[in-house]
C-alpha cells in the first residue's frame, strides 16, 4: 500500500469514527460533571493533569486531592466508554481493520494517542486519590474483561496502589489470557507500591501464556527499585523457549545497570541465539554491563 494511500485510509477512518460519535453519541471526552473545585470544573482538572505546565498539573493535583471521593465518579467515567452498542461496534472495526494497520508517524501525528494521554490522566488522578479509590475498585476489577477499557481500568488498579494491586492480583489468579496481559503490562507504571507489583510480575514471568511473560518481563525491567529478585528471575527467563520472552528479558536486565551484572553468564550464552536481534541485543547489553566491571 503507497504512503498517499495509508493516509487516505487514516482520515478516512478518522472521518468514520467521528461521525459514529455524533450520530450515536458522544464520548467521554464532551462529558461533563457538576463538581468543583473553586469553581473549576472537575473534567478541566481532569485535562490539567496533562498540561505542559508543572504548575498547572500540580494545581491540577490539589484539585483532585481536595475532591477526594466526589471526584471518583467522573473519574470513573472516564475509564467506561459509554457508547451504545452500535457505536461501539464500528469503532472497534475502523479501529482494528484501518487505523492500527497504518504507521501513525507516516501522518505527521503525535506519537501518543489521545488514548494514551487519558490513561496517563487517570493513572496520575488514582495516584493523588490513593487508597481513597478503593470504593471503585471492584467496579475496576470487572471491566479488565472489557476490551474497550481494560488498560484504563488497570492503570486505575495499579495507581490507587495497595486497594488496586490486590484486585489486580486477583484478577491474575481468576481471569484467562488476555485478562492476564493487560494486568502484566500495567504494572510496569507502579510507582506507589513498586514491591507489590514487581512481585506479581515474577508470577506473571511463569505463566503459561507467552505473551504474558513477555509483558512482565518488561514490567519487571521499569520496576528497578526491586532488582534481586528481578534480575535472578529474568536471567532464568533468557532460556525461555519463546523468543519474545527471551528478547524483552534481555532489555530489561539492562535498565537494572550495574545490579544486572550476575545475569551477565546468560546474557553470554544469548550471544549465540537462533535469533538474531536477541544476539545483537545480548551483545549490546553485554558490552554496557562488563563496563561497570
Amino acid at each position: 500500500m503507497s504512503k498517499h494511500a495509508r493516509k487516505t485510509l487514516l482520515c478516512l477512518g478518522t472521518i468514520l469514527v467521528g461521525v459514529v460519535g455524533l450520530v450515536f453519541g458522544v464520548g467521554l471526552a464532551e462529558r461533563r460533571d457538576t463538581v468543583t473545585y473553586e469553581g473549576v470544573g472537575v473534567d478541566q482538572w481532569f485535562q490539567s493533569l496533562g498540561s505542559a505546565s508543572e504548575k498547572d498539573r500540580a494545581s491540577a493535583e490539589n484539585a483532585i486531592d481536595a475532591l477526594g471521593l466526589r471526584g471518583l465518579p467522573f473519574l470513573l467515567s472516564q475509564v467506561e466508554i459509554r457508547k451504545p452498542r452500535l457505536a461501539n461496534k464500528v469503532e472497534s472495526w475502523v479501529s482494528q481493520n484501518i487505523l492500527r494497520q497504518i504507521q501513525i508517524g507516516d501522518c505527521g501525528l503525535m506519537a501518543a494517542s489521545e488514548a494514551d494521554m487519558r490513561q496517563q490522566r487517570i493513572q496520575k488522578a488514582f495516584e493523588v486519590l490513593g487508597e481513597r479509590g478503593a470504593p471503585v475498585a471492584p467496579r475496576l476489577r470487572r471491566l479488565l474483561r472489557d476490551p474497550l477499557c481494560c488498560y484504563e481500568a488497570g492503570v486505575s488498579l495499579v495507581g490507587m496502589g495497595e486497594p488496586g494491586l490486590k484486585q489486580l492480583g486477583d484478577a491474575f489468579q481468576k481471569e484467562n489470557a488476555e485478562v492476564r496481559r493487560v494486568v502484566a503490562t500495567v504494572l510496569a507504571g507502579a510507582n506507589g507500591s513498586p514491591a507489590d507489583a514487581a512481585g506479581l510480575a515474577l508470577k506473571a514471568l511463569k505463566d503459561p501464556d507467552g505473551l504474558v511473560r513477555a509483558d512482565a518481563a518488561y514490567s519487571l525491567g521499569r520496576l528497578t527499585q526491586c532488582s534481586d529478585g528481578s534480575v535472578r528471575a529474568l536471567a532464568i527467563a533468557l532460556e525461555d523457549p519463546d523468543p519474545r520472552v527471551r528478547y524483552i528479558s534481555v532489555f530489561a536486565l539492562n535498565r537494572f545497570g550495574t545490579a544486572a551484572q550476575p545475569a551477565i553468564p546468560a546474557l553470554r550464552k544469548r550471544v549465540e541465539d537462533a535469533e538474531e536481534n536477541i544476539r545483537k541485543g545480548a551483545a549490546e547489553v553485554l558490552i554496557e554491563l562488563e563496563k561497570g566491571n
